[in-house]
């Protein structure tokens, strides 16, 4: 496994890592996706990509939406008012009843 030192020197150095392996699951891996898509403000075709992703992986749509509230806390609020419409539209939940 290659070092953190290595990962952070090939990535400040080029923007990518040689043949890294993943040292996350597949599961975490795509709650991180999807942390990191609140936080830029992603579309919602963005965001249902990754939300299926993660339920194929089995997590339940409970966890997204709490990966929603974790975002909020690092990007703010307002960016959470903007991204969980959003989300609900990516989870197929109508949030209007």
């Amino acid at each position: 496994m290659t070092t953190a030192r290595e990962l952070l020197r090939q990535l400040a150095a080029s923007g990518h890592v040689d043949d890294a392996e993943p040292a996350l699951d597949r599961q975490t891996r795509a709650l991180v996706q999807l942390a990191a898509l609140v936080a830029v403000d992603a579309s919602t075709p963005a965001l249902r990509c990754t939300a299926e992703r993660a339920a194929a992986t089995g997590v339940r749509d409970e966890a997204l939406v709490h990966v929603l509230l974790a975002a909020a806390r690092a990007a703010g609020a307002a960016q959470m008012v903007r991204s969980a419409p959003r989300l609900a539209l990516a989870l197929d939940v109508d949030i209007e009843r």
